[in-house]
């Protein structure tokens, strides 16, 4: 018996699939090959995945990127170096996030706004983002407080190295402010401001 059309289409599928999930976790993809990507992941109903590889590189990168900042004594240079590395991180995935989900969010009808621990939020897959935001603020604060919070730092580089912090964020709530997310300063200022340890993953906040 022969097999059916639905049959042999299905693994040619799940092998496309595959290779553009390959695709879009590369480190070195540019947005119009990303949204490029999503778009035909999107078409073989894989949103979800396309959503979670997006996120995961976009991770990666800027982690390598941190891990290239040289700390050289100057504890305000180290933490603008980071702001600018986290937060532009943090802006430019929201524009590849948005390029490449809210069309699809709008057309579907299954566009709503959401707050969450400061952040805004106006479509539905938006969620995933503001997941992956909000750990980057708190892996930044993490790294905030291990270089500013020492014993022989002086108040005057702590509450520069905060000035620093809420004018690097202020670029992210800036742009996305009425669009697809904003950023609270007042989210960032908590996480960066306490020396308390960080909640658990998945704890109540």
């Amino acid at each position: 018996m022969m097999p059916t059309l639905g049959a042999k289409l299905t693994p040619l599928k799940a092998s496309l699939t595959a290779a553009l999930i390959h695709s879009l976790s590369a480190l070195d993809n540019r947005k119009t090959a990303v949204v490029k990507l999503i778009s035909h992941l999107l078409r073989l109903g894989a949103g979800p995945a396309a959503r979670s590889t997006l996120l995961a590189a976009r991770s990666e990168v800027t982690k390598k990127r941190v891990r290239m900042i040289r700390f050289e004594g100057a504890i305000e240079q180290y933490i603008n170096d980071l702001a600018v590395v986290v937060f532009t991180g943090i802006k430019h995935t929201a524009d590849w996030f948005l390029a490449s989900f809210k069309e699809n969010d709008m057309a579907s009808g299954t566009c709503t706004a959401y707050s969450f621990a400061g952040v805004w939020i106006l479509c539905s897959t938006g969620i995933a983002f503001i997941d992956w935001a909000k750990f980057q603020i708190q892996d930044f604060a993490t790294m905030f407080r291990k270089q500013v919070y020492t014993s022989d730092v002086d108040p005057k580089t702590v509450e520069d190295a905060l000035a620093i912090t809420y004018t690097q964020s202020k670029k992210v709530r800036r742009k996305y402010n009425c669009t697809v997310v904003m950023l609270s300063w007042y989210a960032v200022a908590g996480r960066v401001r306490t020396r308390l340890p960080l909640p658990a993953p998945g704890a109540s906040r």
